[in-house]
């Protein structure tokens, strides 16, 4: 249940293993870059589209950076470079420009200190986002649109402890924030279908569901201590705080405690800047892709902040296969000081659970930790394995497999529940809709949620030979990738 490839496995109806990216995050010679548009190898079900003549409005679609040339318009969503060529046409980014002011692609910076003015710019910026939204689709000429609200996720991520009473940071003062944000979103989207799709089919969808955390597993830690990833010691290291137990981690939780933030509030940016950046050097916290590893001798790695393990691909298969079943038998035998329990993991194959030609590019190991209720922390030099939430972090909710999936209009059928929907289901289920053949190289099947007697309803689903479109993948970085790194960051991705 990862953002990425969550959205692209939505819009083209396809497996990971066939898409070849399987995280936020891709590796490029031992470096670690945000994925984008041309690490996709797969075409979106608005390209069909445009080959037949419809016309597509795609904004704020995360993974969609840079922007598709369609048949229409699109205004590239989570990935996107504000300072670089986020619309097709080019020429839009001024025209957004005109219609609202200040436009950002996201959410980011915000502290759990500051929840009364992060909900007042989230508002701001739903409101803005539903300008443009009704604006564009007033302006432009379309057929079909697809339009991506993010303030539910942000909101979830940084305030889900207000919400859950067991949650471990749960504190009285603002349990209500998050449902009623859940109720203006949802005028917010009747607003936009009132004005603009009075009488058309309507879908629903999230790229995952959500619960709250439990804690974090520090898993290029464990593989450091196990001796599969090393890295080369620091010399003439300075006295540093945290060989006194002194960590910004547990420097910011004191702060937090002593209700320091209510302090933080009263003082300027540049200050709390300051404060946070000297926590920041008293701490041995480091970025799996700024650390000094010893690649020659390391023989496993991470950078998948849900969980997976990369095998070094140079090591011969029957080496990797035996270090596999190592880290597998390995795993569930640490400690969990936070249950007083063994570790509990859930592991996947990728051989089996992804299909494709690039299935070979995925995680040697897949696991959830604790059925999803702790993430994986893939920087390097925390003091445990296992580190219970603390208020510092900017996130203490994550995804789980479960999301939502909604239809409504005059060709769904009233009243019916539908099950086992999968993601991949939406490409075709949309271009049946259209009246469109699904090209057969797509993984997901048209969901059983048409009226009977309506055109869709009707028609039985058409498959057809696909052809491989070239062009499609050109893994060429775009724009700042040390700032969209700190970006996911802050949204609690990394």
């Amino acid at each position: 249940p990862v953002t990425i490839p969550a959205w692209p496995a939505m819009f083209t109806g396809k497996n990971p293993g066939k898409l070849g990216i399987f995280s936020l995050l891709k590796e490029d010679n031992r470096r670690f870059r945000p994925i984008n548009s041309n690490d996709c190898d797969g075409r979106r079900m608005w390209s069909y589209m445009s080959d037949k003549g419809i016309r597509s409005a795609i904004i704020n679609v995360p993974a969609t950076y840079p922007p598709d040339k369609i048949n229409g318009i699109m205004v590239a969503g989570l990935g996107a470079d504000i300072n670089g060529e986020y619309t097709y046409p080019a020429e839009l980014k001024q025209e957004i420009n005109q219609i609202v002011d200040d436009y950002e692609i996201d959410f980011y910076g915000f502290h759990r200190s500051r929840i009364d003015r992060f909900l007042d710019m989230l508002y701001k910026r739903t409101e803005k986002r539903k300008r443009l939204i009704m604006e564009l689709l007033e302006r432009k000429e379309w057929d079909f649109g697809f339009v991506v609200f993010t303030g539910s996720d942000r909101i979830q991520h940084y305030m889900w402890d207000t919400y859950e009473k067991e949650h471990p940071l749960h504190e009285k003062g603002h349990e209500d924030d998050m449902p009623r944000y859940w109720e203006h979103l949802d005028r917010t989207v009747g607003d936009i279908l009132k004005r603009h799709a009075k009488d058309a089919n309507v879908l629903i969808v999230s790229d995952h569901g959500f619960h709250g955390m439990r804690g974090r597993f520090n898993v290029n830690d464990w593989l450091i201590k196990e001796g599969y990833l090393v890295v080369r010691k620091k010399k003439n290291r300075k006295v540093n705080a945290k060989n006194f137990g002194i960590t910004k981690d547990r420097a910011k939780a004191i702060m937090w405690k002593m209700n320091m933030q209510k302090f933080r509030k009263k003082i300027p940016g540049f200050i709390a800047g300051r404060i946070e950046k000297a926590l920041k050097e008293q701490s041995d916290e480091t970025e799996i892709d700024k650390a000094d590893i010893d690649w020659e001798k390391t023989t496993a790695y991470s950078f998948d902040y849900v969980g997976g393990i990369m095998i070094r691909d140079d090591l011969k298969e029957n080496e990797k296969e035996r270090i596999r079943q190592e880290i597998v038998k390995k795993m569930p035998m640490i400690d969990n000081p936070l249950t007083g329990k063994k570790l509990s993991v859930r592991f996947f194959d990728p051989r089996e659970v992804y299909s494709g030609e690039h299935v070979s590019e995925a995680p040697d190991i897949m696991f959830f930790v604790e059925a999803l209720r702790y993430t994986t922390q893939v920087s390097i030099g925390h003091k445990d394995i296992i580190e219970p939430l603390t208020p510092d972090k900017p996130s203490n909710a994550t995804h789980n497999m479960n999301g939502i999936f909604i239809a409504h209009g005059p060709d769904i059928a009233v009243g019916k529940e539908i099950a086992n929907a999968r993601i991949t289901d939406i490409a075709p289920t949309v271009l049946h809709m259209f009246s469109l053949p699904i090209p057969d190289d797509m993984d997901g099947k048209v969901l059983d949620i048409f009226r009977k007697g309506s055109g869709p309803g009707k028609r039985k689903p058409a498959r057809y030979k696909a052809e491989k479109h070239a062009g499609e993948r050109t893994h060429k970085g775009t724009g700042d990738e040390e700032k969209m790194k700190q970006r996911l960051k802050e949204l609690g991705y990394m």
